[in-house]
Order: C-alpha cells, then sequence, then structure tokens
C-alpha cells in the first residue's frame, strides 16, 4: 500500500498533484462543513445523527459528545483529520513553500475540527505532533511563542464555554475516577476499557512471545484469556477487534520477532529523515511528516489497528508522503545557478540584475538574497525580478554574508553553481552560452577570467591556466568565476561560518584536498568593481587575521610559505599605473 501511495506521489504530473491537491482540499472542507452543520442542528446533511448522547456525567444532559458527519456511525472523523488532512496539509507545504504561516493556520482549524468530533486520541496526535514540529522546526522564536499562546487560548475557550468538548476532555476522568469506590484508583485504572485492553494483551503476548498469535488474531483469542479485574459488567469492554494500541497489537500479533522487524524499518527511515535534513531543519514539510509517523508509531496511546482496512490506510498513506519526501530527489531543473547576496546597494544590484536577467543562455537560475536592506534595495529587486520564474528572491534577516550564501546553495536546483557579487556584471550577455559549450558530464569545478575596474578603467586580470589544483598554485582561482557542481558541496561542505570575509579561500583549500581536476574556460566572463567586501583597503586589517588564520589552520608551520604566494600572485596581476591614476 506504501509503494503504490509512493510510486503514485512519485511519478504523477505536476498538474496532476495540483488536481490531487485541491480535490482533497474541497473535500475537506466539505467534511467540515458537515460537521459544523451536524455540531449545530444535532445531524449532518444526510440526517446522521451526533454519538454518544446523553452520557450521564454531564450533568444529566442530552449531550452528545462523538461527532462523525459523513463518516455516521464510524467514529474515525477526528483520525481522517489529524493523519490525512494533517499529511496533506503538511504535503502541500512542500509544494508551496512560502506558505508557512498558511499552513501553521490550517493546523490550528484542524485542531479546533478534532476537537469538536470529541475524538481524544486524535487530539493528543495533533498536539504531539505540533509539539515536535516545533521543536525541530527553524522558525523565528516570536512565531512559536506566538503560535504556542494561541493554541492554548483556544484550548482554553473551547474548553471553557462548551460543555461538550468539557465532558469529552475533562470530566471522563473524574467520572471513571469517582464510580466504584471499592477499588483503588490502581485498580479503577485497570478496569477502564484501556486497562482491560492492555491487560489481554499482555497475557496472550506472554502466551506466545516470540513469533505472536498472527494477524487479527486479538479479537478471536481475547474470550480465553481470564482477568482478576473482569468483572461482568466489564466483559464486553475488556474484547475487541484490536488492542487500541499499535505497540501491544504488534506484540500480540507479531511478537517480538514482528515488532523488532517493524521498529527497525521505521529507525531505519528516520535514520535517512536526519541525514536528509538533519534534525533541526527549515523544511515544514519533512519534519512535520517525521513528527506525525513518529506519535502513530512511537507514542504509547490508543489508537486504531494498523491491520484494519480504514484506520491502515490512513496510516499508511501518511508514511509513503514521509518516505516520498525524504527519496525523492530535488530534480536539477537548471545547468546553472547564480547567486547574489546583497544588502543596501540599490544601484549596483540594478546593474547586476540586469547582467544576469540579459543572458541570451537561459538554462539557469538566479537566486538574490537580501539582508533586510533599508535604502530601496528591496524595491529595486521586487521590480525587476517581476514574474521570471528563473529568478527567486529571499529575503532574510541581517545574517552574515557567508550565511546567506549557504542557505541559497541549500534552495538551490542548478547543476552548478556560481557567485556573482552586488555590482558585479557578466562581460557581455553571451557569457553562460559561452561556458556551457566547454562544460560537459564529467566536469566538476571550472572557473574563468576575472576583470577587476576602477571608474571604468581596468587595474587588474586575473588570468592564470591551471589544470590541477595544488597548495602552491589554488591561489590563482578567482573564486568570483568559480563554479562548483552541486554534489560537490556535500562532500567539502559549505563555506565556513567562522570567517566574515575569507570564507572563499577556507572553500578553496578544502577543494584542493579532495578534487585535483579544474577547468579554466580562458576568457573574461566577470567584471568586478574593485573596492568590495574582499578588497576594501578598510577591511584589509580583518582579511590579513582571517588569511593567516585559515592558512594556519590547514598548513601549520608552513603558512608563510603559502601566504607569500597569495600575495606574489595577487602583486603581479595588478595594473599600477590605473591604480594610481585612479586614487
Amino acid at each position: 500500500m506504501t509503494l503504490v501511495f509512493f510510486y503514485c506521489f512519485k511519478f504523477i504530473s505536476k498538474e496532476k498533484k495540483f488536481f490531487w491537491i485541491n480535490f482533497n482540499i474541497l473535500c475537506l472542507a466539505l467534511i467540515s462543513l458537515d460537521l459544523l452543520v451536524q455540531y449545530f442542528n444535532g445531524t449532518n446533511i444526510f440526517g446522521f445523527s451526533a454519538g454518544m448522547c446523553g452520557e450521564r456525567y454531564l450533568n444529566d444532559k442530552l449531550i452528545c459528545t462523538r461527532y462523525a458527519g459523513f463518516f455516521n456511525d464510524e467514529l474515525i472523523l477526528g483520525g481522517y483529520y489529524s493523519i490525512i488532512s494533517l499529511s496533506i496539509i503538511l504535503f502541500i507545504n512542500s509544494i508551496k513553500k512560502n506558505w508557512t504561516l498558511i499552513t501553521l493556520f490550517m493546523i490550528f482549524i484542524l485542531y479546533l475540527l478534532i476537537m469538536i468530533t470529541g475524538e481524544r486520541s486524535a487530539t493528543i496526535t495533533i498536539l504531539l505532533t505540533f509539539f515536535f514540529i516545533f521543536l525541530q522546526y527553524k522558525i523565528k522564536f516570536k512565531i512559536k511563542l506566538m503560535s504556542v499562546s494561541i493554541l492554548i487560548i483556544l484550548t482554553t475557550l473551547m474548553i471553557t464555554l462548551n460543555p461538550h468538548i468539557k465532558g469529552r476532555y475533562i470530566d471522563f476522568f473524574s467520572h471513571d475516577m469517582n464510580k466504584n469506590n471499592q477499588l483503588s484508583k490502581y485498580q479503577k485504572i485497570l478496569t477502564t476499557p484501556w486497562g482491560l485492553h492492555a491487560q489481554k494483551s499482555l497475557k496472550l503476548f506472554l502466551n506466545k512471545p516470540l513469533t505472536g498469535h498472527g494477524l487479527k488474531s486479538f479479537r478471536n483469542k481475547c474470550d480465553h484469556v481470564s482477568l482478576y479485574f473482569d468483572r461482568s459488567e466489564k466483559k464486553h469492554r475488556a474484547c475487541s477487534t484490536h488492542p487500541h494500541n499499535l505497540i501491544l497489537e504488534l506484540l500480540v500479533e507479531q511478537g517480538i520477532i514482528g515488532f523488532t522487524l517493524f521498529i527497525l524499518f521505521f529507525l531505519m527511515l528516520f535514520k535517512k529523515s536526519f541525514l536528509t535534513n538533519g534534525f533541526f531543519s527549515s523544511n515544514l514539510s519533512l519534519i512535520g511528516l517525521r513528527s506525525l509517523v513518529f506519535v502513530l508509531i512511537f507514542v504509547p496511546k490508543p489508537s486504531g489497528s494498523i491491520f484494519s482496512t480504514v484506520n491502515a490506510t490512513m496510516i499508511w498513506f501518511c508514511i509513503s508522503l514521509l518516505i516520498y519526501q525524504i527519496y525523492s530527489k530535488k530534480k536539477m531543473k537548471y545547468n546553472f545557478t547564480i547567486i547574489t547576496v546583497v544588502k543596501n546597494d540599490k544601484n549596483g544590484i540594478i546593474k547586476t540584475i540586469r547582467s544576469v536577467m540579459s543572458q541570451s543562455f537561459k538554462d539557469f537560475e538566479y537566486i538574490v538574497v537580501d539582508g533586510n536592506s533599508s535604502d530601496g534595495t528591496l524595491f529595486q529587486i521586487r521590480n525587476l525580478r517581476k514574474d521570471k520564474k528563473n529568478f527567486k528572491f529571499i529575503k532574510r534577516n541581517d545574517v552574515s554574508y557567508y550565511d546567506s550564501l549557504n542557505y541559497a546553495i541549500g534552495k538551490s536546483k542548478g547543476k552548478f553553481i556560481g557567485v556573482l557579487n552586488s555590482g558585479d556584471v557578466f562581460v557581455n550577455n553571451i557569457i553562460l552560452k559561452k561556458i556551457n559549450k566547454y562544460v560537459n558530464k564529467n566536469t566538476k569545478l571550472f572557473y574563468n577570467n576575472l576583470v577587476f575596474t576602477k571608474n571604468k578603467n581596468i587595474i587588474r586580470s586575473w588570468s592564470h591556466k591551471i589544470s590541477k589544483i595544488t597548495n602552491f598554485n589554488l591561489f590563482k582561482i578567482p573564486h568570483s568565476t568559480l563554479f562548483i557542481k552541486r554534489d560537490i558541496y556535500k562532500k567539502v561542505g559549505l563555506y565556513n561560518l567562522n570567517y566574515k570575509i575569507a570564507a572563499d579561500l577556507d572553500l578553496i583549500i578544502r577543494l584542493n584536498k579532495n578534487y585535483s581536476e579544474i577547468k579554466h574556460l580562458n576568457f573574461n566572463s566577470i567584471l568586478m568593481e574593485y573596492g568590495g567586501l574582499s578588497t576594501n583597503f578598510s577591511n584589509f586589517k580583518l582579511k590579513l587575521k582571517e588569511d593567516l588564520s585559515i592558512l594556519i589552520n590547514h598548513y601549520k608551520y608552513y603558512f608563510i610559505i603559502f601566504y607569500f604566494f597569495k600575495i606574489y600572485f595577487k602583486v603581479t596581476d595588478f595594473k599600477f599605473k590605473n591604480l594610481i591614476k585612479d586614487k
């Protein structure tokens, strides 16, 4: 079943996925509307009545505590909301990545609907899922605080103002505990339906612990087990079609062997999930589905059978979406990704964006990351972006330059990734077209010539041909024209955030340790305005400090030799006459 769901999601077209999503949203809306009709009217649009009406512990009033809408006497609407609907909402977030707040809002709505259904297990499921999502989700603390506060306020209002919800979620504890005062509290817990199911399950498990009694055997074996607290009025509650607990069901019917294999499968699934995105992640869809599956499988709470038709379909549907999120590789849609990080440079960013977007070769993705500019840069970016599909704009808080680069690399979809700083431009509009001619499937690293200008005068031409990277010539590679194959970042890592201005040097040294071959495309590709982050004389002291720190870290006592090579290659490139004239 899981494989069927997985391959359906993996191979259907994007248009069909959107149709499926829209269809499910429509179903969710209709089912929710029908639930509200039943809640306020007593019957739904088909005349189905609410369930569990007139429980005496609700002050002897004829108040219904379970609502199932279209499902009629099958009281599973809460499970539909907490598993199917929640899974779909989280899955939608993987397609609509900017829907974070909308997704959270929809989860709140689901929570309120689940409380109305009166299904306590579903309420526990969505609350615990919500908790684990916020434990792992990388989001602003104020949004987390606001969300938790809203959840507490909604819960308090629902319980305080609604007698049926109060009776279902609060009063039933005191009701069961106050009945039959001849029993201790421990005995009263054991004589609840959950306690009786647990007792029967443990006895059956101990009778056949290794291999279990077989699928759906609990319903047949249950009556043959006697309990100390199994009084006549409780017999009909001690046995059921399943133990109402997934862990107990596995132990009784599959034994230790089946239970161990089942748990190992999910441990491997979670391990793959953590290796894919880590424990803390900004991928709300993945961590949401991961949290939901964890709650469904590992949290010991009342639940439906994992082997029954309806409940099993819901659970395995959720699991299949998680597997899809983990194993569906991000399709590379572009040959190149160009990344620009900017803050408060409205004039420079205009030149750079126009230079990139005017390229005749269109198989590229352009990502601009703005560090919360306040000088009109944001307006210029949005104005130039308009409806261009290959232009992705990301607004971030004022974090470091390299942190923004790392973030953009994580969001990129190109086979090769290059960096173009704000204010820098391509030499002409056919540069990417020329580059594409020289790149093939065996290319991993390549770079071009870089030209530094100041007031339209060339002050430095960075052009050194190498075919193999060594410790002595790696300083000849200009970071601004360097393109790195996306997969390489997984091996060598991203930019080191310990450095504010020279992390590119550290990255190139790490590239040298893992890859030796590099391709030099011997033509000018980028014009760089002298005076940027690393070329500005005001940053000289910090640049010197970080360069030396990186060289010492990688080369120990020989750092001074390599620093000499670095300075030598840089000095010999300068056209000092133009540099002095510009001053």
